[in-house]
């Protein structure tokens, strides 16, 4: 409709300037108000025109803004779907491996509690040998029954199984106290050095010249002194004849154990 009107007010100015002076137009309704009406026609067109290019304007920024808006949140929902992904590898699960064994050597059975379980009584000899030892009271455990006894000897020797142990790989721990050498034990001295010896497990070196002194703190056993606590080495060792076997073979006095785990197979 503007644009009709537009052109109506352009053909009412172009006979205007074309008549000559004097002559009538023979159209009812134009002159000046007629020519300032078509002027503000003109004028209201263009604002139209304007206004709409501006609105335009205003919905491609909407768009724009609302674009950006979707994409944002688009990246937000992939950063929490990434958060929500489990990770490639989970940490190892704590795996409760079957008791073979749990042997106090020299002791009576007893339920552990700095070293859980239920611990056989293991006279000596028996499964460790030749000889036996025990001293007390013993500190640096709650579990003083477990250490308070003891096999020894120039080799010391365990057979654990029998015969039976199917063809694996077993979790072997030995618990080891010093209760005769230093300060305050029977056998006196300054401690470190005193007793060294090797094990080895199914005929494979698992220690060195391994000093129980050093390696636990002091004499367990001591009546001068309260320090250290007992220690345990784990290994991992495959079992071919159905008899997990140890020989403890000494550098310097004997070699020793309080007690041993077996668990497995892995």
């Amino acid at each position: 409709m503007a644009v009709l009107r537009r052109i109506a007010s352009v053909l009412a100015l172009a006979a205007i300037v074309a008549a000559p002076a004097g002559c009538s137009l023979g159209v009812t309704g134009l002159g000046a108000d007629s020519v300032e009406d078509d002027a503000a026609i003109a004028a209201d067109d263009a604002t139209t025109d304007d206004a709409t290019t501006e609105d335009a304007s205003i919905d491609v920024a909407a768009a724009d803004a609302e674009s950006a808006a979707d994409a944002a949140a688009e990246a937000a929902a992939e950063v929490d779907a990434a958060a929500d992904v489990e990770p490639d590898a989970e940490p190892d699960a704590v795996v409760s491996l079957p008791v073979v064994a749990r042997l106090n050597l020299d002791g009576a059975a007893l339920d552990g509690v700095d070293f859980p379980g239920h611990w056989t009584a293991a006279p000596v000899p028996g499964p460790c040998g030749p000889s036996h030892y025990e001293n007390s009271p013993v500190h640096g455990t709650l579990d003083p029954g477990l250490f308070t006894g003891e096999a020894y000897g120039n080799p010391l020797k365990c057979a654990v199984g029998g015969g039976t142990l199917p063809h694996g790989t077993y979790r072997v721990r030995l618990y080891f106290a010093e209760l005769f050498w230093g300060p305050g034990c029977p056998g006196g001295g300054a401690g470190p050095g005193s007793r060294l010896f090797s094990v080895a497990l199914e005929g494979k070196t698992v220690l060195t010249d391994f000093d129980i002194f050093v390696a636990t703190g002091g004499c367990l056993a001591s009546k001068t002194s309260a320090a250290g606590a007992p220690v345990v080495q784990t290994f991992d060792v495959t079992v071919n004849d159905g008899t997990l076997d140890l020989v403890g073979t000494p550098t310097k006095d004997n070699a020793k154990l309080s007690a041993i785990e077996v668990l497995g197979p892995l």
